[in-house]
């Protein structure tokens, strides 16, 4: 995310969003919410190589 500074990727309620610096949000990827039991994001963490992990 060079090309966003301030930026930030969170798990959040059903799903992972983009946080910009001037607080707008985007959803990158949500639940479709036909699980049979209800369920949300707990906890975000990039790894050594950068990627994001979300569970």
């Amino acid at each position: 995310m060079a090309d966003q500074p301030g930026a930030w990727f969170a798990a959040a309620g059903t799903g992972i969003a983009l946080l910009t610096a001037d607080g707008a949000l985007e959803w990158l990827d949500r639940s479709d919410g036909r699980t049979p039991v209800p369920s949300r994001m707990n906890d975000g963490v990039a790894d050594p190589a950068g990627r994001f992990w979300a569970g």
